[in-house]
């Protein structure tokens, strides 16, 4: 497969570091965005301490969509949503009593159109997690 790179949409700052976004298309008219950042460096104890809280859960669902891009203005991109019950908290600074949450990570595939970014975790039904939360503005 001859991939060519056809466009480069975007560098930013992002968390101490950068990203882009690159379009890859082949003879097939397949589409592959990749993602690629460059993640600051912390502790566990810095990711502890900087989280709302950390929980133990089990992916119950995940689902592939196309949503308005947070990166890419006017683009859309591709973002499985996962749906983690949540077993136990581990840290609950801010007393959260949720038994559900809802985690949306970019990358995935809807037809022949692929986004990936390697630093995203790819979770699926029934994997047992670790995660750290951060409330996001307006969630």
């Amino acid at each position: 497969m001859n991939k060519k790179i056809i466009l480069f949409l975007l560098a930013i700052l992002v968390v101490g570091g950068s990203a882009g976004i690159i379009v890859f298309r082949d003879n097939s008219e397949k589409t592959t965005t990749a993602v690629h950042a460059v993640l600051a460096q912390v502790t566990p104890e810095e990711l502890v301490n900087s989280s709302d809280g950390v929980i133990v859960g089990i992916v119950q669902e995940s689902r592939v969509d196309k949503v308005a891009s947070t990166i890419r203005l006017g683009k859309k991109d591709i973002v499985t949503t996962n749906i983690i019950s949540i077993e136990k908290y581990i840290s609950n600074p801010h007393n959260l009593s949720a038994k559900e949450i809802t985690v949306q990570v970019i990358g995935g595939t809807i037809g022949d159109e692929t986004m990936e970014a390697e630093e995203a975790p790819k979770l699926k039904k029934g994997d047992r997690v670790l995660i750290f939360l951060k409330q996001v503005e307006g969630n």
